[in-house]
């Protein structure tokens, strides 16, 4: 729902109001919930009567890579109720057209969803299942992993390797404010010359729950703050009051044909980033919990499960729960978000020249760049098992802690070049080139793990400097050209012109339309245990040349495999080089096939009135049938998909016909 209203003060000067509400309402569930699936299957404690997010089945995943059962967050209810108001002033005072206004919003969330309900189970696969015999060992994987056993095996057993669950206690509600300011003037100094500039402050104030049911890690004292507690403030988080953001532009002509443009500007971005539900998620609103075995020592055996948290603690009234004071703290998982979290930003700058070649014909060549500052970013278990002594990194009371710290950043340079030519002699067409690099140092929080590159999270989250490596969705090449073209046959047109009639009608005023794509290939980053929940992004010891030459790349082996082994303190080619078996391959080594896409069109319209109209198109995507291929196998202990490509991205080619009415 909006409401505008547009004042006119005088002839230079005017007022715009806007007012919006906005409610959206999601409800997910997953097949199996509200059954009883896992009492009828015989998986202990897991159907809770009280807790309908409970009723369902656990996320089975083998070691082989199959998997089945319920979800792992699902059902998820949300229930957001947002309010903005804007109001802006716009005048011209003599060469100056100023513009000021303030923008403010209200954001209301109720996050109700619980993380592993019904728990995920994985299942180790070859070498390491608990079904194997843990006294018969290779050299190659050392005394924990044994040989026989199967994932299937352990599955018929009930002996999964890797246990999550967990439960929402309560139904959060978190809510937050945030306001704009900002004025900007246009100053046209010359006929030649135009300035823009302005600055705009953004502020967004820290997420709160209105009973104060959120609760924050606290590394120094080893404990967790209740908000509004005793000394705790209701947010856990300091504000962020330091977000100014100047910009400026210029256009200055030369000539008659030639235009230089530049400019320059800071951009805050208040991000959620799960910030308006983590401390929800956290103990003692929230228990959860993460249990793993090795042949001979089980920790969880299915028909039997573990006792579920159910009721909340009591709370002190200092707000402060000791690690040492939580039951079996050992188990839990936990969030900690830096309470100095500062707001993320981007400067964006670009220089460009546009030069008019010939009547309709334009040329424009530029640099275009961002730089990213104070990113969220998440970093993984900061309370990870150390290799080298055995214990956790932050405390032995805790188990995983995840944490989230603003020390994201990310840098893009790129020149650009477009060639336009503007409709005319039934002809226009554009063609674009980018010759560009991105840089960061590790993706934005919620892109952990997901999309072109899995598994990418940091191998060391002290360290995050070893992750700063080309971007994810990286392009170093890309070309695009479309066009559209009326084809100069039939009535009015060079040849044929005199036609009417059925000759017209069928042969006709027909348009050609075309787009051609071209880029270089996306970076693939290698691990080595991607399977492995507790460090998925490991990276192995690169010892040569990743590389392949493009006539020795096939689809069977798209990369040099044998460059990357997993580091081992018994093998002298692939040493291990430190805690938990950090390797020395930087991320995103190699970059996968480029992609190339033509698509074609015929359309051709056979007007009744000049309202209405009926369009036939006849299209051809992918024309050629190129093949456009993904990512290879980037997981070394995948044996049999690493570095070979499985699949496509995309469709073979497809030819429609379709007839569509104009009015």
């Amino acid at each position: 729902m909006s409401l505008n209203e547009t004042h006119i003060f005088s002839q230079n000067w005017l007022n715009e109001f806007r007012f919006g509400y906005s409610r959206f309402r999601l409800d997910e569930t997953d097949l199996l919930n509200k059954s009883d699936a896992a009492d009828k299957f015989g998986v202990g404690n897991v159907n809770l009567a009280g807790f309908p997010a409970t009723q369902g089945f656990p996320q089975l995943f083998l070691g082989t890579g199959y998997s089945t059962g319920g979800s792992t967050y699902l059902p998820l209810f949300f229930r957001d109720n947002n309010f903005q108001i804007t109001d802006s002033v716009s005048g011209k005072i003599g060469k100056h057209d100023i513009k000021f206004g303030v923008d403010w919003r209200r954001l209301r969330a109720n996050p109700n969803f619980s993380l592993f309900p019904t728990g995920y189970q994985y299942y180790y696969g070859a070498y390491a299942s608990l079904t194997s015999d843990p006294t018969y060992a290779t050299a190659d994987y050392s005394a924990f992993f044994g040989n026989g056993g199967t994932d299937i095996a352990d599955l018929l057993l009930g002996l999964p390797g890797q246990v999550f669950i967990g439960l929402q206690l309560n139904n959060p509600t978190t809510q937050s404010w945030e306001t704009g300011l900002f004025v900007q003037d246009s100053w046209q100094v010359t006929p030649r010359l135009v300035l823009d500039y302005g600055v705009r402050y953004d502020y967004q104030a820290p997420y709160t729950e209105p009973d104060n049911q959120a609760a924050n890690f606290d590394p120094a004292s080893l404990s967790f703050l209740v908000a509004g507690k005793g000394a705790n403030s209701n947010s856990l988080l300091e504000p962020d009051k330091n977000n100014f953001g100047p910009r400026i532009g210029l256009s200055y002509r030369i000539g008659e044909k030639t235009v230089i443009r530049a400019g320059y500007g800071i951009y805050y971005s208040p991000e959620n980033d799960a910030r308006s539900d983590v401390f929800t998620k956290n103990y003692p609103f929230n228990v959860q919990r993460f249990y793993a075995s090795s042949p001979g020592f089980f920790d969880y055996q299915l028909d039997a499960g573990i006792p579920r948290d159910t009721t909340l603690p009591p709370i002190p009234a200092n707000g402060v729960i000791a690690a040492a004071d939580i039951p079996d703290g050992g188990t839990a998982q936990f969030f900690y978000v830096d309470p100095r979290l500062r707001t993320g930003y981007s400067e964006l700058y670009n220089f460009t020249i546009q030069r008019e070649l010939m009547a309709n014909l334009s040329l424009e060549v530029g640099y275009v760049g961002s730089g990213g500052r104070k990113l969220p970013y998440s970093v993984g278990d900061i309370n990870k098992v150390d290799g080298a002594t055995g214990t956790r990194r932050i405390t032995d009371l805790l188990g995983q802690i995840q944490g989230q710290y603003a020390i994201g950043n990310s840098s893009y340079d790129s020149l650009q070049a477009k060639l336009t030519r503007r409709f005319s002699s039934g002809l226009s067409f554009q063609g674009s080139y980018t010759f560009g690099k991105g840089i960061d140092n590790g993706p934005a929080p919620f892109n952990l793990g997901k999309g072109i590159n899995s598994h990418n999270q940091p191998q060391d989250p002290f360290n995050i400097g070893a992750e700063r490596a080309v971007s994810d969705n990286d392009i170093k090449h890309n070309l695009i050209f479309n066009a559209i073209y009326e084809l100069p046959v039939g009535h009015g047109k060079r040849f044929f012109g005199d036609w009417s009639g059925a000759a017209q009608a069928v042969l006709g005023g027909w348009q050609l339309n075309s787009i051609f794509e071209a880029h270089s290939g996306l970076p693939v980053n290698i691990i080595q245990n991607g399977r492995n929940n507790v460090d998925p992004g490991l990276r192995p010891n690169l010892i040569a040349d990743p590389v392949l030459d493009r006539g020795d790349r096939t689809i069977q082996k798209y990369f040099n495999t044998a460059a990357f082994c997993v580091p081992s303190p018994s093998d002298t080619d692939c040493p291990a080089l430190g805690a938990n078996g950090i390797g020395t391959s930087p991320r995103n080594p190699i970059r996968g096939p480029g992609f190339v896409n033509t698509d074609l069109s015929l359309f051709k319209e056979f007007s009744f009135s000049e309202a209405r109209k009926f369009q036939f198109r006849f299209e051809f995507f992918n024309l050629f049938n190129t093949p456009h291929f993904s990512n290879p196998g980037s997981d070394l202990n995948d044996i049999g998909s690493f570095g070979r490509i499985d699949g496509t991205n995309g469709d073979q080619r497809q030819i429609q016909f379709a007839l569509k009415f104009l009015f």
